[in-house]
């Protein structure tokens, strides 16, 4: 044919059985998938110490309002005892690599969204001090605003308690968008280098 051409024909054993080697390999690419599971995994839970998502961005910030009422760790977001943290796991499949939650609250805080609480009633005990009056907030020692208006909810191992019927109407929580999964710059480097290496091993490197 016009034009050139310069042909390669790959005879050479080793070779041949290197590359049938690696193409096994990505055959079957569990191992490597459960490589990158671990690898991964720490890096994803960091955010929630950096505070931000898998793009750096900084997640919004709670309002001053819930952190001063929040009673753990109220300078973090997404973190009062720790539990979405520690519900992250990954899994592997023949084709696949999931990493994610199965927190019922975590989709809400990864993709944001609205929360509709609907009207209802029920019967609730608030804490009552030595003369029967219920305590208020502030009476607790909290200084939040309105503190002085808000009732103490009892528990039942609280002995001096008032339980009464209460009718709560209807409300809606807009959650932001706060990121906790996802692939990072950081992280494609690191799962292109690691599948580097996997493949490599096929060719003796």
């Amino acid at each position: 044919m016009a034009g050139a051409s310069y042909r390669i024909d790959l005879q050479d054993g080793n070779a041949r059985r290197a590359i049938g080697l690696a193409v096994r390999r990505m055959d079957d690419p569990r191992p490597l998938y459960r490589h990158l599971g671990e690898g991964l995994l720490p890096r994803w839970k960091a955010r929630f110490d950096t505070q931000t998502d898998p793009d750096g961005r900084r997640w919004q910030a709670l309002s001053r309002a819930y952190q001063r009422r929040k009673h753990r760790n109220p300078d973090k977001v997404l973190t009062l005892r720790g539990h979405l943290r520690g519900t992250l796991r990954w899994q592997t499949g023949n084709n696949e690599l999931l990493i994610g939650t199965n927190s019922k609250y975590g989709a809400i805080h990864q993709f944001g969204g609205t929360i509709t609480i609907p009207a209802r009633s029920q019967r609730v005990s608030f804490r009552t001090d030595s003369k029967g009056g219920l305590l208020s907030q502030a009476g607790i020692g909290n200084k939040f605003r309105n503190a002085d208006k808000m009732r103490v909810f009892a528990k039942g191992s609280h002995k001096r308690k008032q339980t009464r019927w209460v009718t709560m109407s209807a409300y809606r929580i807009n959650m932001p968008r706060r990121a906790f999964l996802g692939v990072s710059r950081e992280d494609s480097l690191y799962i292109i280098a690691e599948t580097r290496a996997f493949l490599s091993g096929a060719f003796g490197n």
